[in-house]
């Protein structure tokens, strides 16, 4: 049944270079796949180790089967548990029966020679099955052998929450009493689309948004200990991040080294001068839930020119600050309606780094659609950055590939002497929504789903992978294809990918 294609990428020249040595960089990869009987809305779970060198461990030719029940099991995350193995957190909607419509979270923990350790792999653990809606799990080891994972539930009323749970290596929940979650963000109105922070005492930061009963939207943070104690305004209520009048959404948050966090966001100007527009703005919160930059008062402003600035992506710098990776929409001119990738450093206090403060770096501006940036820090305080161009015109309009860069410290594009991103993965395919890690050696493994273009496989879906060192080479195959992890004639989609090393 799965039956393996590999595709030529047709995008770099080696010359003849050396390849460089790998090290171990183990990766398990988990992701939705759609069986040929499906009916009702059937989804499984798979896994693969894909290892360092490129090639695939466990059972080479055939996958794991993490879940497959007659349900839908959708959205993998993966946590590595530090012995090389890993924890898959994903919902469980269930399709038949008493629960029909009912969502859940569940878990399953694979071993470093893919066995399913829990409930002997016939059936995965509950991390949150009340009688709501679970769903939009983030999740990040707690530094114990276990993971600590958040997540949106949904009442019957409509409203939405932030909650968050901890579960032990051996698949038990640590926090609160008979398996209840620890509440994060609760409230009249609906929290949405948290993002977690190791707050570096064995607990977290999350944050989240909030929208209030005008329709507006606001970031939020609670801080969660290590028994799960939600530690700010005595848990009753969590803290304004963003204190505007405006709109606030899509977080990012990097640990800042002191217990607090540094964040970036969305905000929308939703009256006055600046009508419609969208910025990115900034703010530090301390460990003990204070508010920092402006005394409290208003974010900073990452980044704010003639058009829409949306989508941040933020890494730490290694310093005490950070890098923000963002998508630059032009409204007018020679340039409008394409969307560019650009970035930003910003200091503990707040002062933006590069180019004075006075603008952005540009990352990628090809002069088509680039998106869904994602940045991997390295050990010298550089980053890779790596996204997705789509063509607007000419002979490959519509064409979606994966493409990269490097930044340097002082915000400086170091591959192609910065005149342009290097291909990372360019088949005929549509390569999209590439999950990029640390690989240890100073470069990165990216994961991303393929979508068939016209002709014999349009509309099947597959899942590759690449790797590129620090210097922008790409290192399976000469360069020449990526990995093939899942390219069977089933649907193969959503990865989610953690570094096991």
């Amino acid at each position: 049944m799965y039956t393996h294609r590999l595709w030529l990428l047709g995008c770099l020249v080696l010359g003849g270079s050396l390849m460089p040595a790998l090290v171990r960089a183990d990766v398990i990869v988990a992701y939705e796949v759609v069986p040929p009987e499906a009916e009702g809305g059937d989804i499984d779970i798979l896994a693969r180790l894909l290892k360092a060198d490129g090639t695939l461990g466990w059972e080479a030719e055939t996958p794991t089967v993490l879940a497959s029940s007659a349900h839908a099991e959708t959205s993998p995350v993966v946590v590595a548990d530090g012995e090389g193995g890993a924890f898959v957190i994903y919902e469980l909607t269930f399709t038949e029966g008493e629960h029909k419509g009912d969502m859940d979270l569940v878990a399953q923990h694979i071993g470093a020679d893919g066995t399913l350790l829990w409930n002997d792999g016939e059936q995965p653990v509950g991390v949150a099955t009340s009688t709501g809606r679970e769903s939009h799990p983030v999740a990040l080891g707690d530094g114990a052998g276990g993971f600590i994972v958040a997540y949106e539930w949904q009442g019957e009323d409509g409203d939405v929450d932030v909650l968050a749970q901890r579960m032990s290596a051996e698949g038990e929940s640590r926090w609160a009493t008979d398996d209840a979650p620890a509440l994060v963000g609760v409230s009249p109105g609906r929290e949405r689309n948290p993002v977690l922070v190791p707050d570096g005492a064995g607990g977290v930061l999350v944050l989240f948004e909030w929208e209030g009963p005008d329709g507006t939207t606001d970031v939020m943070a609670q801080r969660v200990t290590a028994e799960g104690r939600a530690a700010w305004n005595n848990g009753e209520q969590a803290v304004d991040v963003s204190a505007s009048p405006s709109n606030e959404r899509a977080v990012t948050a990097v640990a800042d080294g002191a217990g607090g966090a540094l964040v970036a966001f969305e905000l929308e100007f939703l009256e006055g001068e600046f009508k419609g527009d969208v910025d990115v703005m900034g703010q530090r919160i301390t460990g003990d839930g204070v508010v920092v930059w402006n005394g409290g008062e208003q974010p900073s402003l990452l980044a704010s020119g003639k058009g829409i600035e949306r989508h941040p992506q933020a890494i730490g710098d290694g310093a005490g600050g950070m890098m923000v990776l963002f998508e630059y929409e032009p409204l007018e001119g020679e340039f409008a309606g394409d969307i560019d990738i650009m970035a930003q450093r910003v200091d503990s206090n707040g002062r933006l780094l590069w180019h004075d403060g006075e603008q952005s770096a540009a990352v990628s501006a090809a002069g088509g659609l680039e998106r869904a940036p994602q940045l991997v820090p390295l050990s010298d305080g550089s980053a890779i950055a790596v996204l997705e161009h789509e063509f607007r015109n000419g002979e490959n309009a519509g064409d979606i590939d994966v493409v990269g860069q490097r930044l340097s410290r002082e915000g400086q594009l170091l591959w192609n002497g910065g005149e342009q991103s290097t291909m990372l993965s360019g088949a005929k395919w549509l390569e999209r929504t590439p999950v990029a890690l640390a690989d240890g050696e100073g470069g990165a493994i990216v994961v991303l789903t393929a979508v068939g273009p016209e002709g014999e496989f349009e509309g099947d879906e597959d899942v590759w992978a690449l790797r590129v060192s620090q210097e922008g080479q790409l290192l399976w195959h000469n360069g020449e294809q990526s990995v093939e992890i899942a390219g069977s004639d089933l649907l193969e989609r959503r990865p989610g990918a953690a570094v096991v090393q």
